[in-house]
């Protein structure tokens, strides 16, 4: 369920693959090519440790979700670390709360959010 008040989320839409196995190993694919192909970055211990708060926040946040996926992507020589939150469900809190414990550190952090409609999923992007 999309926050409507969450000014941040750009909807997207990808027409859903047939083939979910294929897709997986296309993901896992991207992944490595994009780390091997952009080290330093990947391996930079600022960056893990930013991928870590970004997990750590929307763990703690979206109590009621599916999976957490972590990916890599080389992005056209500005590469970045994706976290995908599938099936999130925004708590029962006021937007002050909601402000203070997701989106104020998030955006300290200078994370992306953007919302796939076709997977329900929140993604965040760290550059």
């Amino acid at each position: 369920m999309v926050n409507d008040d969450d000014t941040k989320i750009i909807n997207i839409y990808r027409p859903r693959k047939a083939d979910a196995a294929g897709a997986a190993i296309d993901a896992k694919l991207r992944n490595n090519e994009a780390i091997s192909s952009n080290k330093k970055f990947f391996n930079n211990l600022q960056h893990k440790a930013k991928i870590e708060k970004v997990v750590s926040i929307v763990e703690d946040f979206f109590k009621d979700r599916g999976e957490i996926y972590i990916n890599s992507r080389p992005n056209k020589g500005k590469p970045f670390t994706v976290v995908k939150v599938s099936k999130p469900i925004f708590p029962a809190m006021s937007n002050k709360k909601i402000d203070e414990q997701y989106r104020n550190p998030l955006k300290d952090l200078e994370v992306e959010i953007v919302f796939s409609k076709s997977t329900n999923s929140y993604l965040y992007r760290i550059y």
